[in-house]
């Protein structure tokens, strides 16, 4: 089974990529006193569930039974 991605995903995702790596960087200086980085936390959410609602994949939510 193949999974076609499109063209707007992969942007999200590149878009969501690039932000991530702003933040890495900000957190990795200790820069988060002077920049805000909601901004860049809600970039990357945005764009990672764009990008993973338009594929139209069945998610599955794993259960854990309780064995007695």
């Amino acid at each position: 089974m193949s999974l076609e991605i499109d063209a707007k995903a992969v942007s999200a995702l590149l878009l969501g990529q690039g932000c991530a790596n702003n933040l890495k960087t900000l957190l990795k200086n200790h820069e988060t006193g002077s920049v805000s980085t909601e901004p860049l936390i809600n970039s990357i959410l945005d764009s990672f569930s764009f990008a993973l609602s338009s594929q139209n994949i069945p998610r599955h939510v794993s259960q854990r039974s309780s064995k007695k």
